[in-house]
């Protein structure tokens, strides 16, 4: 019995280092994506402002020189030409008066898509608004990444429930729900408020926009998390203090 426990520590030991590790390899990863968003942001933002480009459009980046947005055309627009089906009445039914079929009508909304000739047929601000959800993800996977590395480095080591830890769960936490909500807001808002300002403004449906708060909740679970990891740990510790 005392070999099999033995040796059932050890196999429980080595399944946890390669979970680390992989663990451990995968935010590296997601490091290294993080940089290259900050790379493909700042090459285009330089160029935006600038007119200046450096590492033209190499494969491993996205190119982003040509700014588009999805627009949805007013219902009541006179450029809307929409096709009016035929519709007749037979013995067994109404029915499409081209095809016989089940009949239907088209209607909107109808959706566009706005393009732009480059980043230098738009205002600074505009191209700051339009890359500022790409610089906001980057930062935030960065961070993230950077404090999730500590921590399964920490649990490498075999320090993995530490104050330390705890305390970076909770700016975890604070990253998720700012970066996370500034980046909704900015990737819903800004594309409204560019198109408000283009040629085509009058011809779009730009009187409302919406965003989704799922990065708030999702940054409360892991700030209760946070707060149960710090509790945890110091109840250890206190443990530890009345032996």
């Amino acid at each position: 019995m005392g070999a099999l426990k033995v040796t059932t520590r050890v196999t429980g030991a080595q399944d946890g280092r390669v979970a680390v590790a992989i663990a451990e390899a995968g935010l590296w990863v997601s490091l290294l994506g993080g940089l290259l968003g900050l790379l493909s942001a700042l090459r285009t933002t330089v160029y935006g402002l600038t007119g200046w480009s450096f590492l033209v459009a190499p494969r491993w980046l996205p190119n982003l020189y040509m700014p588009s947005l999805p627009a949805t055309i007013r219902s009541d627009d006179p450029g809307l030409q929409l096709p009016a089906l035929a519709w007749k009445d037979t013995v067994d039914g109404t029915v499409d008066a081209a095809t016989g079929l089940l009949p239907v009508s088209i209607g909107g909304p109808v959706r566009a898509v706005v393009e732009w000739p480059g980043f230098t047929t738009l205002t600074p601000m505009e191209t700051i608004v339009w890359l500022s959800p790409a610089w906001i993800a980057a930062v935030g996977v960065l961070v993230g990444s950077w404090l999730l590395l500590r921590i399964a480095r920490s649990a490498r080591k075999g320090e993995v429930f530490t104050l330390p830890n705890a305390h970076r769960l909770r700016w975890l936490a604070l990253l998720i729900a700012v970066a996370g909500l500034a980046h909704n807001a900015v990737a819903s808002w800004g594309p409204i408020w560019i198109l408000t300002r283009s040629a085509a403004a009058s011809h779009l449906e730009t009187d409302h926009w919406t965003m989704s708060f799922s990065p708030a909740l999702f940054a409360l679970v892991v700030a209760a998390l946070a707060v149960i990891w710090e509790g945890g740990v110091r109840l250890a510790q206190d443990s530890d203090g009345l032996i």
